[in-house]
């Protein structure tokens, strides 16, 4: 998905930081509305771009969240949530992304989640749904071997 203009100027004002920044220090920077920013870094968050710190407590009072760049390459890479689980839709692109750095190799599940450090059951479905979606092609059964989709 395309990021929106408010989005990249989010991420532009949080990378530029030298410190972790809550929402309202965002949307002050950038002269914009707080629910709006808060949208925008909730979708960046979503897209493994940005990271939440949970601001917690003090004694009744909740504080709140600050947010930094992602590590990684800001988009795809392995950025991950707090417990080091990879977020919604990441596995699946990585995937994608280490089958079509090789259109010419036939791989199979085992051999790309032992280079992407993955489970190889999880890796194996999120191959089968990308064959059900074209994006790669399942060429064979048994033993199960996928490459990139030609389009």
């Amino acid at each position: 998905m395309a990021a929106t203009d408010t989005q990249e100027r989010t991420l532009a004002t949080v990378a530029g930081a030298t410190e972790a920044l809550t929402s309202a220090d965002v949307a002050e920077a950038l002269g914009m509305g707080r629910s709006t920013i808060t949208k925008a870094l909730s979708d960046l968050e979503r897209e493994g771009r940005v990271t939440r710190e949970p601001g917690g407590r003090e004694g009744g009072r909740r504080l709140p969240d600050r947010w930094t760049v992602a590590a990684g390459d800001g988009k795809k890479g392995r950025a991950t949530s707090p417990s080091g689980r990879l977020r919604p839709g990441q596995l699946r692109d990585a995937v994608l992304d280490f089958v079509c750095a090789r259109p010419e190799e036939e791989l199979s599940p085992t051999q790309v989640a032992k280079a992407l450090d993955r489970s190889a059951g999880a890796v194996g479905n999120a191959l089968t749904r990308l064959a059900e979606a074209g994006s790669v092609h399942q060429t064979s059964e048994r033993p199960r071997r996928f490459t990139a989709a030609t389009n």
